[in-house]
């Protein structure tokens, strides 16, 4: 059994990677919106900042 023969898996060396790819999976990217929580990791804030470099819009929220 070849455990890296897999056309569905990615191996990154960062969390930021990880969530920019997942965006890019789901066609995130031009005329998109992302919304996510002011309160997060600066990891979360990049990969959609690096998504938004193709046209995406970052959406912040918080419940009160």
């Amino acid at each position: 059994m070849d455990i890296w023969a897999d056309e569905h898996a990615a191996a990154v060396n960062s969390g930021t990677v990880a969530l920019h790819i997942a965006l890019l999976a789901h066609n995130i990217g031009k005329e998109a919106e992302v919304i996510t929580s002011s309160f997060t990791f600066i990891a979360t804030a990049n990969s959609i900042l690096y998504t938004e470099k193709s046209g995406g819009k970052s959406t912040w929220t918080e419940k009160s």
